[in-house]
């Protein structure tokens, strides 16, 4: 009976690994483990369904540093390449705020977007 029970623990274990993915989401559909709260200092996470483009190439979820200090200044530079505005959701510190991004424009993400 034993032998049973653990043969049939074995197979649906096979079966929810192999066959069945599993993808925990926030309230807007992003992937949970990037929600902001891995975040480390200065961080910047970026999101968009509609995806954007950051140092030519393509995402739709991204980390990057940015920062000021009184002699520094580190920002990020997204563009939206798609003919139609597209939402962006940006994650620092605690803060998260939506912006949006017309066709074929430019977003500049800096420190002073979050204060």
């Amino acid at each position: 009976m034993k032998k049973i029970t653990l043969a049939f623990i074995i197979v649906i274990l096979l079966f929810v690994s192999c066959n069945a993915s599993l993808k925990l989401l926030d309230e807007d559909g992003f992937s949970i483990y990037q929600c902001g709260w891995a975040l480390d200092e200065n961080e910047v996470l970026i999101q968009s369904h509609d995806g954007y483009v950051l140092n030519e190439i393509f995402y739709t979820e991204y980390i990057d540093t940015i920062y000021k200090t009184d002699s520094e200044e580190k920002t990020v530079t997204i563009e939206n390449r798609l003919n139609r505005q597209i939402d962006v959701k940006l994650t620092y510190n605690t803060f998260t705020k939506w912006v949006k991004i017309n066709a074929n424009e430019s977003y500049l993400i800096e420190v002073a977007c979050f204060q």
